[in-house]
């Protein structure tokens, strides 16, 4: 076959390696057989749990992917299984690169004519050799009173509202958001691409109304020691608990990004 075959997302070999979507450590301790949810253009979709993704090298994958893996499983394992625990700020660092490694994968699903990926090739080479979240990104966790196996990844546009800034544009900015459930533990990447002239302040999304600061705790940018889980959960039983609606929170027509 002489078609090329994709670039790794991180690095700057072939694309060959099939990455499971959620590891098999994760696989082991979540009893649902099926991933529900949105996975790029396939909506409101189930998957079988192996549903893997073509899109990263094996050294990548076996590399510091693996790593990555090997470290988090102390620390997302026992929230995965509805265990509380305090997180310093290198555990949120930890889990939040997990977060966004994932989104990166999830963004790669949509390699079609319709949408170029998200993350640009500087952002996915910069988190697979230096470990480095993309500026404007915002890693939350949530709890799922019922275990879930769930992956959500949509676009969603943003203006910039700072009436005095000599470089205030009118035209919307792309954003990107995946929110991933894994048992219990409910996570979600938000990451808004400003204009650079806009980096001497720091971004503030308005999502829609909701009791966020109790659903939700924020671990990037890190802060000081966190406790997991926080005092409200989701829960499909109650409408305005729904775990739908952490997906849906960013969905508010025309987004508004303070600086």
């Amino acid at each position: 076959d002489s078609t090329p075959m994709k670039t790794c997302l991180f690095c700057d070999n072939a694309a060959g390696s099939r990455e499971h979507l959620f590891p098999v450590w994760i696989l082991k301790r979540v009893g649902t057989r099926l991933i529900r949810g949105d996975v790029g253009h396939h909506k409101d979709r189930t998957f079988g749990r192996e549903f893997t993704v073509k899109s990263v090298c094996g050294e990548c994958n076996n590399g510091w992917m693996n790593r990555l893996e090997e470290a988090n499983i102390p620390i997302m394992g026992p929230l995965i299984g509805d265990l509380s625990a305090f997180l310093e700020a290198d555990a949120q660092a930890t889990i939040a690169l997990w977060a966004v490694k994932t989104a990166m994968v999830l963004d790669s699903t949509t390699i079609d004519k319709k949408r170029p990926l998200f993350y640009s090739r500087a952002e996915r080479l910069a988190l697979g050799k230096n470990l480095e979240i993309p500026r404007g990104t915002a890693v939350w966790l949530g709890r799922s009173l019922i275990p879930h196996l769930r992956a959500n990844s949509t676009g969603a546009y943003y203006m910039i509202d700072k009436p005095i800034h000599v470089h205030r544009s009118k035209e919307p900015h792309p954003g990107h958001v995946s929110t991933i459930v894994v048992g219990n533990l409910a996570l979600q990447v938000l990451t808004v691409n400003a204009p650079a002239e806009y980096s001497d302040g720091g971004v503030v999304v308005k999502p829609s109304p909701g009791p966020w600061d109790h659903l939700l705790i924020g671990i990037w940018p890190p802060s000081r020691q966190q406790y997991w889980p926080p005092p409200l959960a989701f829960d499909t039983h109650i409408p305005m608990l729904h775990i739908g609606l952490l997906t849906n929170r960013w969905k508010m027509g025309r987004e508004r990004v303070i600086f």
